[in-house]
């Protein structure tokens, strides 16, 4: 089972993080008056995005609500260093589970802020061909997040990308006639479940994979 594997992943590093997490409420006063309390973000009065689920084990669950309060909070940087980012995210969870649990999911933000710095340090965006950006940003996804992260967080982005590369392929292959190139990206898109190619405009994906990378890039 990919999920429980995961979790196996990270399961000998709680009793070390958790003492750690524990220190969480103690040091949020001291974050505080440090200046970087979340009141005194750019995300001061606005709703996080996302939340944690655990299922009926304790476990947590990797899901893309997960992802999202991960990037909530790493929107800071640049104006937070990630131990700040990692410290306002440490004090929400207090706030609402146990030092165990807070440890849990600390250990899989350190993963994904790992992932992302070595995305950044990479020269995946500079890659001509979207189909290798792709594969590559696949590989290391999986290579750093472990297969069940990587899929609860990426699964549905990469799905849509690879149906965006290949419908760029059809639309470009000049072997085929206008009406045969429509049929063909009218099937892909129905074997895919989509009922419209708008909601797998090549444009948008293609852009929104280059803006992520150059994003990467360009963080500290």
């Amino acid at each position: 089972d990919p999920g429980h594997s995961a979790v196996a992943d990270t399961a000998h590093e709680e009793g070390s993080n958790a003492a750690a997490a524990s220190t969480g409420s103690q040091t949020a006063v001291a974050a505080s008056s440090a200046g970087f309390a979340m009141d005194r973000s750019s995300l001061r009065g606005t709703e996080i995005d996302g939340g944690v689920s655990f299922d009926a084990n304790g476990n947590v669950v990797l899901d893309l609500a997960l992802r999202r309060l991960f990037d909530y909070h790493l929107s800071l940087i640049g104006e937070r260093d990630l131990p700040q980012i990692r410290q306002l995210l440490a004090d929400y969870l207090l706030g609402r589970f146990d030092p165990r649990k807070t440890a849990t999911v600390l250990g899989y933000f350190d993963r994904y802020a790992a992932y992302l710095q070595r995305l950044g340090e990479s020269k995946i965006g500079e890659a001509t061909d979207p189909r290798e950006r792709l594969a590559n940003a696949m590989a290391l996804r999986r290579r750093m997040l472990g297969d069940a992260m990587a899929t609860a967080f990426f699964a549905e982005e990469e799905a849509l990308a690879a149906l965006t590369l290949k419908r760029m392929e059809i639309a470009g292959d000049a072997t085929l006639t206008a009406a045969q190139k429509s049929e063909q990206l009218a099937e892909l898109d129905r074997n895919a479940g989509f009922t419209a190619r708008t909601e797998a405009d090549t444009a948008s994906v293609v852009a929104a994979q280059d803006r992520r990378f150059d994003s990467a890039q360009s963080s500290p």
